[in-house]
């Protein structure tokens, strides 16, 4: 069994997203990769939403809008959470043993599990569903330290 000595935290929100690690002998934690997904905050006309589509009615004259399977927005986060869960899976391939935690907002968090394979969903040994991008840096670190002592 291998010793678990490392610690991956991925931090994120649907805008930006920060990859920490904690080494058991090392500092508290270290950035190691930082995560900017520009399109979070453009409206949704410049993601490519236009007017609904139209259709008619079986039945008579009547025209009725069709709305999109999916939002704009919603196509831009999927996306980041897919690059993001890549990341992850690349690190936790890259060194066996690689203990994760995840700390998102509770849809965003959902979207990254569901796309991480098999090894790196493995590794996932915590959740928090809450967006920590906001709080300053030594206050996180606390945060975390607490999140990772703390028996579950």
């Amino acid at each position: 069994m291998t010793r678990r000595d490392e610690v991956l935290v991925l931090v994120a929100d649907a805008s930006r997203a920060e990859l920490l690690r904690r080494l058991r002998s090392g500092p508290p934690f270290e950035t190691i990769a930082v995560f900017d997904n520009p399109d979070a905050h453009l409206p949704d006309r410049a993601l490519g939403e236009d007017r609904p589509g139209r259709t008619h009615e079986s039945v008579g004259p009547r025209r009725s809008a069709i709305a999109p399977r999916t939002a704009p927005r919603t196509r831009v986060l999927v996306r980041f959470a897919a690059a993001l869960a890549a990341e992850v899976e690349g690190r936790v391939a890259a060194v066996p043993g690689t203990r994760v935690v995840l700390a998102a907002p509770p849809r965003l968090l959902r979207m990254i599990e569901a796309r991480l394979n098999v090894v790196a969903a493995s590794a996932v040994t915590r959740t928090v569903p809450k967006d920590l991008t906001k709080l300053p840096k030594l206050t996180l670190q606390a945060r975390l330290a607490d999140t990772l002592s703390a028996p579950g």
